[in-house]
This record gives C-alpha cells, sequence and structure tokens, in this order.
C-alpha cells in the first residue's frame, strides 16, 4: 500500500497511517452526519481497497447513504443509526472527510477499544 501513495503525496508521511491499517483486523469506515458525495465516494474507495488487501471491512453512518449516491457499488453495505452499545466496531476505525469526530454524530461507546484515524482534506 505505500508504494500506492507515495507517489501522490511525496511531501506526507502516510508510515503511522499505513502501520495501523496493515495492522488492523477489523476496520470500520464512517463519515460525517448528513454524507455528501466526498464522504460516500471515499467510503466506497476505500472500502474497495482495504477489501482488496484482504481485510475485514465494515461501513457505518449516522446517517444512511443519500439516494443520489446509491447508484455506486457497495453502498447497501452500509449500516446507519446509533449503533447498540454492545456493538464492537473493531480495532481501527476510519473517519472519512470529517474535521470532528462530534460531527461523526456516534456516541463515545461506538470508539471505545478502537483506534480513530482521521482521513480529511
Amino acid at each position: 500500500m505505500t508504494d500506492v501513495l507515495s507517489p501522490l503525496f511525496a511531501d506526507t508521511d502516510w508510515q503511522q497511517a499505513v502501520g495501523l491499517i496493515a495492522s488492523a483486523e477489523r476496520i470500520t469506515l464512517v463519515t460525517h452526519c448528513n454524507p455528501d458525495g466526498d464522504g460516500i465516494g471515499s467510503q466506497m474507495a476505500l472500502y474497495d481497497l482495504l477489501r482488496q488487501e484482504g481485510k475485514d471491512v465494515r461501513m457505518h453512518n449516522l446517517d444512511g447513504v443519500p439516494r443520489i449516491y446509491q447508484f455506486l457499488q457497495h453502498t447497501e453495505k452500509v449500516s446507519s443509526g446509533v449503533p447498540a452499545i454492545s456493538r464492537r466496531t473493531g480495532d481501527l476505525i476510519i473517519a472519512l472527510d470529517c474535521g470532528s469526530k462530534t460531527r461523526l454524530g456516534m456516541p463515545d461507546d461506538f470508539f471505545q477499544g478502537a483506534t480513530l484515524l482521521n482521513i480529511d482534506h
């Protein structure tokens, strides 16, 4: 995965993020409340990449996928709503297109026991 990122962002050190992803057994991808094309598109693209790498990947957003984006492959795999407290999110939660943890809209229990990696522009 490092080779894929190097040419695009030569001035960014991705080693910590790549290490977190490589060592995670189960990854949950999330984006902000009322998701837009940036958030949903990022989820679908990263889902594809991580699945190709053999990762166990889940997707969950507080709000569902807007109808306008439901034509995208894998959007039916996005669960939504406030998850049950007992739901285990995995080792790593990757927040996409979201500048603040509160904008994800998830209760603190959602993040318990997982590392949160934020990838935003």
